[in-house]
């Protein structure tokens, strides 16, 4: 076994002790990352040992971007929002787009700047929960930041939640235009979803499958069906 992997198996044994003598040894292992791309404050953050992450930051970690959003390192979001804003619509090695790491751990204030730098609520991640940011929230593990997070979703633009059936699957088993069943037991309906698109259509985005680097958002809507008003 790698010393990274020594190092992860005690952050998530949540063995302080082992992982600071590790880092002592090693103080390059805070920045390290295993074969699946995973770094020791990222795994930290999602086993919810606060205590590692306090000390991986004392040991120097440097938060990547989603790093920074999974922890609500405002600042640092910001920083890298600044320098690169095209990072917005990027996706972490796990599949996870910004946005939902911010709204699955709570964090409002990242979660607004994200939206304010054109983070897209309607974003599905590229992993087996394939679900929305607003998913995310309703999954995260502060049920008391859960409101907060739900409602600046949806004043962005996300689809309201119109019942609390559990989901039969939790992969996302139909496109965004008909009905999505999440991982978090929430269901969104067809209509607000179509709502927001046609609003969306009215707008310009940069799409790679376009020859001049922009589609209209007609043109995205259209695709899925939906005819912008």
């Amino acid at each position: 076994m790698s010393r990274i992997d020594d190092l992860l198996g005690a952050i998530r044994r949540g063995d302080a002790k082992a992982a600071d003598a590790l880092l002592a040894a090693n103080p390059d292992l805070a920045n390290a990352r295993d074969t699946g791309g995973n770094s020791p404050l990222l795994i930290a953050t999602y086993a919810g040992k606060q205590d590692l992450v306090r000390l991986l930051l004392e040991r120097s970690a440097r938060p990547s971007f989603f790093e920074a959003c999974a922890l609500g390192l405002v600042a640092d979001v910001r920083r890298h929002l600044r320098e690169n804003p095209g990072v917005v619509g990027a996706y972490a090695h796990d599949g996870w787009p910004p946005l939902h790491l911010a709204a699955y751990f709570g964090h409002r204030e990242t979660a607004e700047a994200l939206l304010d730098a054109g983070a897209d609520v309607l974003a599905i991640a590229r992993n087996a929960e394939a679900n929305l940011a607003i998913n995310a929230a309703a999954a995260g593990p502060r049920a008391d930041r859960r409101p907060d997070i739900i409602g600046c979703s949806s004043r962005a633009g996300a689809p309201s939640m119109v019942g609390g059936r559990r989901a039969a699957t939790p992969r996302c088993t139909r496109p965004p235009t008909t009905e999505i069943r999440h991982s978090s037991g929430f269901c969104w309906t067809a209509a607000p979803i179509d709502r927001c698109v046609r609003a969306r259509a009215r707008r310009r985005w940069t799409s790679p499958a376009s020859t001049d680097g922009t589609r209209s958002r007609a043109s995205w809507a259209g695709d899925r069906g939906v005819q912008p008003r």
